[in-house]
């Protein structure tokens, strides 16, 4: 890769360090502008992700890799300045602070310069260059070591932000669960993950590393992380000290905590040409191009943020609060709106699931299993669990044979049986990304889709960049993006339709063993609710693709419940 510097003698090729390369005529403007904007980041197709223009900055920081000190109090205005490569594309982007009287930590003039000086960085703040500007063509690269200017031969620059990219493709005219995914950019070639019921382990194959796993914590009502928990043992904090997974004398919930490492997940879905049912999904921890999203990331105020959070159990009921927490009973007989104002007491950012986190994670178990049969690759879970009997409430058992919330807990992020038993013997449950129950335990009722008499309407995000035209989620489908999408009858799910952009179930001619494995109700006669995963009573019904679309939201028994999620 070549970068280009403006020196005396015109752009220069200072790849690889050293003081000097193959010199280039230097191109009209702008090519390094004076006034450019301060950018703290470009994307791969060179466009500022981020900027201010000439701010003055207190507090601007230096990180000294030599003595290990980061150095504050930096004072003055700030631009920045795009590098282009030989083709005229942005390559890197360095600072330039401009100031008098440049003082650090209190030292003015700690580089004895004139009027300027510019900072080159890595990303990660492992390493940086100062640069002193002699005049507008000449600059001298220096590294800065104990608080001393030390002329160098190797310029270290900002590159461009690579950017992960896998993806699959899903073909709805093959009925075989595995045949109908192929894996596309980076994820060809890769293993995908199932669990060995063999020797009751689970095997990554290529993902157990991948940029989108989430990590187990407990998050404060206030949407900080109070502390990580050990992925092996949500009884133990990521420091092995015993974690408060059990008590309810805090505000804390168990969540799972996505987007690490500053990546966030951002999902691109184009539906074959003619075909909405075939599409090609692209998960990339970078936006791409203009097609991807990240809806998950989206806070209530329309933010992009840097995590989002589901939730590790499903929902209990303690002092009028929806609540994560494990070996608490279950909540039950509740209406969607009482739901809502049970997850919405725990403060600002909580709500119950919703329709995007869901979706992600769907697609998720699609790329790292390369099957559309999610209890096949990842456990039937507690499908055949249910047992007349209102009182029982023994262990892990709860009444009509539900598991109560923690049944997991060292069971790490993936787990599963591939049989459940019934008749009050031992059940087993099922956990995916850290998460007890996805499927086949008590419905999880969610928000951000409708069934309108027929008319599947969506919503994929907080705020309106979605195409919505409401701010916030509701119970009936104001404001909801129209799929056009009717499911006439109740089945087990062939196909969805992908033309939204969105996993939209549209056809039921499938079977236990084909396409999508799960079963679709709908009632097309008012207006319907949605639930996800299926219930410890119908066996195969159950899975990742179950969607339940024939409720109203008054609805409420004991096999229907809710959990939380908090942006």
């Amino acid at each position: 890769m070549s970068f280009l510097m403006k020196t005396s003698e015109g752009l220069v090729n200072i790849a690889g360090g050293g003081g000097g390369g193959e010199s280039f005529p230097f191109p009209e403007e702008p090519a390094m502008p004076g006034d450019l904007l301060y950018v703290k980041e470009i994307d791969k197709d060179g466009k500022p992700t981020s900027f201010t223009y000439n701010n003055s900055v207190e507090g601007f920081s230096v990180y000294d890799t030599n003595s290990k000190t980061e150095y504050t109090s930096y004072t003055g205005s700030l631009n920045g300045y795009n590098f282009l490569n030989a083709e005229g594309e942005v390559e890197h982007v360095i600072y330039r602070i401009d100031a008098s009287n440049l003082s650090i930590d209190g030292e003015n003039q700690l580089f004895g310069i004139g009027d300027s000086m510019t900072i080159v960085s890595t990303k990660d703040k492992k390493n940086y260059v100062v640069i002193k500007r002699i005049d507008n063509d000449t600059v001298v690269a220096y590294n800065y070591v104990n608080k001393e200017l030390v002329k160098t031969d190797t310029l270290l620059v900002f590159e461009k932000k690579p950017i992960t990219v896998y993806g699959f493709h899903i073909n709805s005219n093959e009925s075989n669960p595995s045949n109908a995914v192929t894996y596309l950019e980076e994820a060809v070639g890769l293993t995908p993950a199932f669990m060995n019921y063999s020797t009751d382990t689970f095997n990554y194959g290529s993902w157990e590393d991948a940029f989108f796993m989430p990590k187990p914590c407990m998050l404060n009502a206030n949407g900080t992380v109070a502390y990580y928990l050990n992925p092996n043992d949500y009884s133990k904090k990521a420091d092995g000290t015993a974690s408060d997974i059990s008590s309810t004398s805090h505000s804390m919930n168990a969540m799972m905590e996505w987007g690490q490492n500053g990546k966030q997940i951002w999902v691109k879905k184009v539906a074959d040409a003619g075909n909405p049912n075939s599409v090609s999904v692209y998960i990339a921890d970078g936006q791409a191009d203009e097609g991807y999203h990240a809806w998950s990331f989206i806070d209530k105020n329309g933010t992009l943020k840097e995590h989002f959070y589901t939730p590790i159990y499903q929902g209990s009921l303690i002092s009028n609060k929806l609540r994560s927490l494990s070996t608490q009973n279950l909540m039950e007989s509740t209406t969607a709106e009482q739901e809502i104002t049970y997850a919405t007491a725990n403060g600002s950012g909580w709500n119950t699931e919703v329709w995007c986190d869901l979706e992600l994670i769907q697609d998720l178990l699609v790329l790292m299993s390369k099957s559309l049969d999610t209890q096949t690759a990842f456990g039937m879970g507690n499908c055949n669990g249910y047992y007349n009997n209102s009182t029982l409430n023994s262990g892990d058992d709860y009444h009509y044979g539900m598991l109560k919330p923690g049944s997991m807990n060292t069971r790490g992020l993936f787990w599963g049986k591939n049989s459940s038993v019934n008749n009050n013997g031992y059940r087993t449950g099922v956990k995916v990304f850290g998460m007890e129950n996805l499927w086949a335990n008590q419905y999880r009722r969610f928000a951000g889709m409708i069934n309108d008499n027929g008319t599947i309407k969506i919503k994929k995000c907080y705020g309106t960049s979605d195409g919505s035209t409401t701010a916030s989620y509701n119970l009936d489908g104001s404001g909801y993006i129209n799929t056009g999408v009717t499911l006439s009858t109740s089945g087990y799910l062939s196909k969805m339709n992908f033309s939204s952009g969105s996993n939209i179930p549209s056809e039921v001619s499938g079977s236990e063993t084909t396409y999508y494995c799960d079963r679709t109700y709908a009632n097309n006669s008012q207006v319907n609710y949605p639930y996800l995963g299926g219930i410890c009573y119908y066996g195969s019904h159950a899975g990742a693709f179950f969607f339940n679309l024939s409720n109203a939201a008054s609805v409420a028994s004991w096999g229907r419940g809710a959990t939380l999620s908090y942006k």
